[in-house]
């Protein structure tokens, strides 16, 4: 299942005013800026990394490859 556009990325404000725009399903940041119309350019023309995607499918006990973007659980952080 592929998400819509409006739905596979999520927006994050930083203390010095910028956003990032992260992917949902490779969790990459794509675009940090202070303008709208930047992430917005950023995130039409994102594919996401088919290693990056294995990588994160692999560490979160998904390794069937179920593409939807939803994770059951998240990775623990090392360290």
């Amino acid at each position: 299942m592929v998400l819509p556009r409006d739905q596979h990325f999520v927006h994050r404000a930083n203390r010095d005013g910028t956003t990032d725009s992260i992917c949902k399903h490779c969790f990459v940041t794509v675009c940090t800026s202070i303008w709208e119309t930047d992430l917005a350019r950023a995130e039409r023309g994102h594919v996401c990394d088919p290693d990056t995607v294995a990588h994160w499918n692999k560490i979160s006990g998904n390794e069937a490859g179920d593409t939807s973007g939803r994770r059951t659980h998240m990775p623990k952080r090392s360290g």
